[in-house]
């Protein structure tokens, strides 16, 4: 691998690093402030949570935003973590190995349990908090179909890799 490919992996590497932190520091955020003014209202002065989608005076809307942010954050660990680990491997000059294929397909399914969650939670969560969970869309579909391509794409460069080795 080039010096330049080597850095531009490290950086897309610390990107994603800090995606996630980001991520997860907005909403451990976020759920601390929910905790909060469920326990004690006002405490924080006035909390905004889009007053349109969410009355947090309802019994059942503050557990059902704090699991919802819950399953967000790990559904974000559960995509971004086996990318990392795939640009840690592309750094290193070993991007088609089938723990890459294995990636791609925890990533693809991480992606189908999202596209599931916004169909399965709304009739499950209480009325006055079913508008938190957003429709992805048939943009779901084509990330999913794109990264199943994408690790067949990755399987195909295993294959001629290890024919290039056997070769040699």
């Amino acid at each position: 691998m080039t010096r330049f490919a080597s850095h531009i992996s490290m950086l897309l590497y610390a990107t994603l690093l800090g995606l996630l932190a980001f991520v997860t520091a907005i909403i451990l955020a976020s759920v601390g402030v929910l905790i909060v003014d469920s326990i004690s209202p006002g405490a924080l002065g006035a909390v905004h949570v889009n007053a349109q989608a969410l009355d947090m005076k309802t019994p059942g809307v503050v557990a059902a935003a704090l699991a919802v942010m819950l399953m967000v954050l790990s559904l974000v660990w559960a995509a971004l973590l086996p990318l990392i680990q795939m640009l840690r491997s592309t750094a290193a000059g070993q991007p088609f190995t089938l723990a890459n294929v294995k990636r791609l397909h925890w990533i693809a399914a991480t992606i189908a349990v999202a596209y599931l969650l916004q169909f399965v939670l709304p009739p499950i969560l209480p009325f006055e908090s079913r508008d938190i969970v957003k429709p992805m869309g048939v943009d779901g579909v084509f990330a999913i179909l794109l990264t199943l391509v994408l690790a067949q794409v990755f399987r195909e460069g295993v294959r001629l890799r290890e024919e290039a080795d056997g070769t040699i």
